[in-house]
């Protein structure tokens, strides 16, 4: 009877060591990812100098010199972490095995972040100087995350360049409230408030036409012009017809009606070197 308890204590010793090695064997790391980003898994065990390990993942690739690899090499030496770049698809896994014990993880993989787009037949615009615009419709943003939250900020710019946060527009679409008086361009702007990452839609112009002239001080109304052929544009004056060119200014009274039109703030982009040929009428 003795001898029975002693191998049945001996047999939960042994038992007991065996399942505290097992299970101090982990594999952590991201289990929502987005294809073609490097990911970290750290590999934690009860190792010891005997012990041998094998990684093997689906659904992406080793990040090594190859970036081809799916498995570690069988019988290798404990690793601390891994590195992997997952493929697209939707899901992918990885196994750790090793005579310490065992770990796996179940991978989500979602696309990256895209932004949601204007329509291609509404992004241009034109209207009259001081005129609504028509509202702008963006489709939503998907991606960048298993379980997403964006946030939307609409954006404008008087160059397609240099943008700043259009205040209160914050939903997936945009709607005008105010006239425009210059060409202006707009975009949106989307977060994804888990990853942070952000990302921004096709850009929208709105194009104004100048088409009411009002003369200043001087008695000389603001250049309005139309596009010709040869990137030629003609200007009316009072009693006067302008044609300008890329050359230098030769003509005093039209050049002083081009800084009138610059005080507007209108075609500043034309106020380079010109050429002004005047005829009286």
């Amino acid at each position: 009877m003795r001898k029975k308890i002693q191998t049945l204590l001996l047999l939960i010793f042994v038992f007991g060591i065996t399942v505290r090695c097992f299970s101090q064997v982990a594999l952590t790391g991201p289990t929502c990812v987005v294809p073609g980003i490097i990911y970290q898994y750290v590999i934690t065990g009860n190792w010891d100098s005997t012990t041998t390990m094998q990684v093997c993942l689906s659904g992406g690739v080793i990040a090594d010199s190859t970036d081809t690899t799916t498995c570690t090499p069988a019988g290798g030496a404990p690793l601390a972490s891994i590195l992997v770049i997952w493929n697209g698809g939707t899901s992918g896994s990885l196994t750790l095995n090793s005579t310490m014990g065992g770990a796996s993880l179940t991978i989500n993989i979602t696309s990256n972040l895209l932004p949601g787009a204007i329509d291609s037949t509404a992004t241009f615009q034109t209207i009259q100087y001081n005129s609504i615009p028509a509202s702008v419709n963006c489709s939503m943003a998907a991606g960048g995350s298993c379980s997403p939250a964006y946030n939307y900020q609409w954006q404008q710019s008087p160059d397609a360049m240099s943008w700043t946060d259009l205040g209160g527009s914050t939903s997936q679409n945009l709607s005008f409230d105010s006239a425009l008086t210059q060409t202006t361009f707009f975009r949106r702007k989307v977060t994804e408030a888990g990853s942070g990452t952000i990302s921004y839609s096709n850009i929208v112009t709105i194009d104004v036409l100048i088409t009411s002239p009002t003369q200043d001080s001087s008695g000389i109304a603001p250049l309005i012009g139309e596009e010709t052929k040869s990137d030629q544009f003609k200007y009316e004056f009072p009693a006067t017809t302008v044609k300008k060119t890329n050359s230098s200014v030769m003509n005093e009274k039209a050049d002083e009606g081009i800084i009138s039109k610059a005080e507007h703030g209108i075609l500043m982009i034309y106020l380079k070197s010109v050429l002004i040929e005047k005829q009286n009428s």
